[in-house]
């Protein structure tokens, strides 16, 4: 098997739950992004 076949595989067995990776994906870019630019807790 391919890493192509393999690849295709888990992208159909993941399709039901399509709406909740997508979800968990965004969510992890929006917490990257808000680590990166919010400032470092208590400025004095």
């Amino acid at each position: 098997m391919s890493q192509k076949d393999t690849i295709k595989q888990v992208l159909r067995r993941i399709r039901p739950y399509r709406f909740y990776v997508l979800a968990s994906l965004v969510l992890a870019m929006v917490t990257v992004v808000l680590t990166l630019y919010a400032p470092n807790g208590k400025c004095d």
